[in-house]
């Protein structure tokens, strides 16, 4: 429903899909800003999960009902940006020049849909390679020196394993994107080309890739069985996963050291991201309204929140100056974790990530690993599965 001015401020309803402990330090934050800012403004907030939204929010704006603003991640802007259901959002960053000069270009540009500015950042985490130095030790491993390429990560998988202590090298679920794609990123592979128009899910980088990760399974050196528990269990000597982990790893006192996941030899370092931005449906037109938002998201994006949401809720900043501002303590945590800023990239963002998942990805290392299918043979025919998929997109 659209929001209205009166004479006591504005109230705007929002849609988001944190519904972890992340939403509630959310709603604490827009709860104080609700008392404190100058301005009127009340921001009512309706927690749902992404796919309540994705069902309610299409007939909300067909019927002009829909929230003021929701939020939204890039890997989801597949249907609303062909649909053109979202405002343009450019403006927000030359209304406050402060904010757009400290966040990077590069993630300014991954909240974009064919040139059009969809969101405005709400929180940006990539994934990281951690290792447990007292494992690393005992395995006779220099627990200061992470491995330089991936190739080394195959290779201490081996080395980190030992079954008799339900101990594993390297932990690489048939069911996660994360491990796999970041893998994939490790040896230049990718499923598509740049404009995601041919998928490459076959290609040299892929089969090396893949030839890298059923080398970890066919030596047993990750458990089978995976749940978030198993990150934190002190058990695993090598893992790729997100910012969200430190504190678990912390609170079990893990010995642990994190850095940014290594290319293989010969190639270049790259990320994928998980992102969440604010936007505005098409159908939220009074100015007003569309004012009072922009406030809320210089909010969110001030030095002050940046710094809450990344202490609290475990997202990395992205904003230049909060990280300037963080303690001492913290600055050579935050570079590891900032430094995809400046090259990492959406997976799929025209495609489609979950069906890729679904279709594609899992299914091809199910096979490969638990099945013992040819490498090239299982590559070859889910590559034709993902082209279809590009294919029927219809441009």
């Amino acid at each position: 429903m659209q929001a209205a001015a009166d004479g006591e401020g504005i109230t705007l309803e929002l849609w988001s899909g944190f519904t972890s402990t992340d939403g509630d330090i959310m709603s604490d934050i827009f709860n104080k800003f609700n008392e404190e800012n100058e301005w009127g403004i009340t921001i009512e907030m309706d927690i749902m999960s992404w796919d309540t939204i994705d069902e309610k929010l299409p007939a909300a704006i067909a019927a002009g009902e829909a929230p003021d603003f929701v939020t939204c991640p890039p890997a989801r802007y597949k249907n609303y940006g062909e649909a053109g259901v979202f405002r343009d959002l450019s403006e927000f960053w030359e209304l406050y020049p402060d904010i757009a000069e400290n966040v990077p270009d590069n993630i300014k540009n991954l909240f974009t849909w064919n040139d059009t500015v969809i969101g405005v950042p709400i929180q940006v985490q990539s994934y990281y390679y951690y290792w447990d130095k007292d494992l690393f030790e005992a395995a006779g491993l220099d627990p200061e020196t992470p491995p330089q390429s991936f190739e080394e990560i195959v290779e201490y998988a081996k080395l980190l394993t030992d079954p008799s202590k339900n101990q594993y090298g390297f932990v690489l679920p048939t069911n996660n994107m994360v491990p796999a794609t970041m893998t994939l990123l490790a040896y230049g592979a990718d499923f598509t080309n740049e404009d995601e128009t041919q998928a490459t899910f076959n290609d040299e980088n892929m089969f090396e890739a893949f030839t890298a990760l059923n080398d970890i399974w066919q030596t047993g050196s990750t458990p089978q069985d995976v749940d978030d528990n198993t990150y934190i269990s002190g058990q695993c000597g090598q893992f790729i996963n997100s910012s969200w982990v430190i504190n678990g790893l912390r609170e079990n006192g893990i010995n642990f050291g994190v850095t940014t996941v290594p290319a293989a030899e010969g190639k270049e370092q790259d990320a994928y991201y998980s992102m969440c931005g604010f936007a505005i449906p098409t159908t939220t037109t009074d100015e007003a309204i569309i004012d009072a938002i922009y406030k809320v998201l210089a909010h969110w994006n001030s030095v002050e929140v940046s710094q809450r949401w990344y202490l609290e809720a475990g997202s990395p900043c992205y904003n230049l100056a909060a990280i300037e501002a963080l303690p001492e303590e913290e600055k050579g945590l935050i570079e590891v974790l900032a430094a995809p800023n400046e090259y990492g990239h959406v997976e799929l963002k025209k495609t489609g990530q979950s069906l890729v998942q679904s279709d594609v990805l899992f299914p091809a290392m199910e096979e490969i690993f638990l099945g013992g299918a040819d490498v090239q043979e299982t590559l070859d025919k889910y590559n034709a599965v993902l082209q279809e998929m590009i294919d029927s997109r219809g441009y």
